[in-house]
């Protein structure tokens, strides 16, 4: 409640110092507005001020520490739903702003940005390898996760940004699954704690499946739709040189892959330290279904998106070029003839 009062708090500082510079806070209009503001000082605090704001929100480094104390204690079906989306409207409100409100900043916005997100990316995921329970583990991953949607805006390019359109899609669908079986699981056993839980493939081979589908393409493994996204970013940095961010994000990849496998090896392939888990097929069939269905959809989702992935990665690029080139997005809202300047030219 705190942070969230903060986060509202900085944003509004910001829309009305944005406001008082400007004098407007149409969006196209303050794409041409700030270009053209004789105070470069002035328009580089209102971007780290925003960048506070949304990024509070989005759960990016230094300000992640709210996420993993909050989100392995709601109901696991609202965790579930809070981890696909919540943090992603913090990202989405970054990217909108860095590539339209303040795309003519990038030298000093952009690096900032860059290094928030490898800090990002190695904070999760090392927090996550120290984790030894279910929830937990998946919570610090959802801020390894932000760090790779946030790189793709840093590096500012249209491969890099459909990276992280493709990834935010990849990782919505992904991450919720995991959330949710996470709950299946504890139903089964009576622990999220790895140490008290096990034997989750004999007691139901079909659910482990779906994990193995959600949780190795969370950790980047061909070709389930977390390597496609991942390759984007990936090749993006190599073609700007950027060999630190390259080396950053396949550490991080390979930490996810120990995290997800440490899963694998306690709650589903050892046996269950008490000799007891619990069949899936004790629990009443209407709870089965209500279980079983939404996982298998979602794994079916992320399949598809790993094994067909040229037309999501099209339509990644497609966004990513209209976000890096807002012509029409300014003919639209402003009228032809409005784009005289457009910060990305």
């Amino acid at each position: 409640m705190a942070l969230n009062l903060v986060s509202t708090l900085l944003m509004l500082t910001s829309i009305g110092m944005i406001y008082g510079l400007t004098g407007t806070l149409n969006m196209a209009q303050l794409h041409i507005s700030l270009a053209t503001v004789d105070n470069p000082v002035a328009v580089s605090a209102l971007a780290v001020l925003f960048i506070s704001a949304f990024g509070i929100k989005a759960a990016i480094f230094p300000l992640f520490f709210w996420l993993p104390a909050s989100y392995h204690a709601p109901p696991v079906t609202v965790t579930a739903v809070f981890a696909g989306l919540l943090t992603k409207v913090g990202v989405y409100a970054l990217i909108r702003t860095f590539t339209l409100i303040f795309p003519t900043d990038l030298g000093f916005t952009h690096n900032i940005l860059l290094g928030t997100a490898l800090l990002t990316m190695l904070t999760g995921v090392l927090g996550a390898a120290a984790q030894y329970e279910f929830r937990k583990i998946l919570a610090f991953h959802i801020i390894s996760q932000i760090g790779f949607l946030v790189l793709g805006l840093a590096l500012n390019s249209p491969l890099a940004l459909a990276g992280s359109v493709f990834y935010m899609v990849h990782n919505i669908v992904a991450k919720t699954n995991l959330f949710l079986i996470s709950g299946t699981a504890q139903r089964l056993t009576g622990s999220y704690e790895l140490s008290e839980i096990g034997g989750i493939y004999q007691a139901s081979p079909l659910l482990s499946t779906f994990f193995f589908i959600a949780a190795f393409s969370l950790a980047g493994f061909p070709p389930l739709s977390g390597f496609w996204a991942k390759l984007l970013l990936l090749k993006a940095s190599l073609d700007q040189a950027a060999y630190l961010v390259a080396a950053v994000a396949l550490v991080t990849g390979a930490l996810t892959l120990y995290s997800m496998s440490k899963i694998w090896a306690e709650v589903f392939w050892k046996d269950h330290p008490k000799s007891y888990c619990c069949n899936l097929y004790e629990i009443p069939r209407n709870e089965r279904l209500q279980r079983l269905l939404p996982v298998a959809l979602l794994a079916l989702i992320t399949l598809g998106l790993g094994l067909v992935p040229e037309p999501f990665i099209d339509y990644s690029l497609d966004a990513a070029n209209e976000l890096l080139e807002p012509s029409g997005y300014l003919n639209a809202v402003l009228g032809q003839g409005s784009t005289q300047y457009t910060g990305n030219h």
